[in-house]
């Protein structure tokens, strides 16, 4: 059975990389993907002065499916029709990023997101949510980082 893939959202990228632990974040997520959607706003972000955001940058790899296992990299998976489809009716109430990596997610894999609007639009759906501090306190459990590292 294919691991659930974690599909990343702009927020949670973002939290990650301003702490300088994309990479920690890559290693402990299981199948850790996003959307170009997703990787536009970063690009926004960089071009916006956020240069703390070019960490996720590094990390990417474009594939044209969510891989069977885990590489330590973030894959960037383009949406097929249907998805995109969905995405775009997401869009009337979700940010493009949000909108698109929860298309992803539907209908069997786990969205990461901070955002409330994408959480309750995911839940809606059915599908199991995440978000920083719910990767942060899997990490702990599983003993990826110490309880003291995770409170700074």
């Amino acid at each position: 059975m294919t691991p659930v893939a974690t599909v990343l959202d702009t927020t949670v990228l973002s939290n990650y990389a301003r702490s300088e632990s994309t990479e920690w974040l890559l290693q402990t997520v299981p199948l850790p993907v996003t959307v170009p959607a997703v990787i536009n706003e970063v690009e926004r972000g960089i071009a916006d002065g956020y240069e703390f955001m070019k960490a996720i940058d590094e990390y990417t790899i474009a594939v044209s499916a969510i891989p069977s296992e885990s590489r330590e990299t973030l894959a960037v998976i383009t949406l097929g029709s249907e998805a995109s489809t969905l995405a775009e009716r997401l869009t009337t109430r979700l940010d493009a990023g949000e909108a698109h990596a929860l298309a992803l997610a539907i209908p069997d894999e786990m969205l990461a997101t901070d955002d409330q609007a994408a959480r309750t639009a995911a839940n809606d759906d059915g599908i199991d949510v995440t978000g920083s501090l719910g990767i942060l306190a899997d990490g702990v459990s599983q003993q990826a980082c110490s309880v003291a590292t995770a409170n700074t």
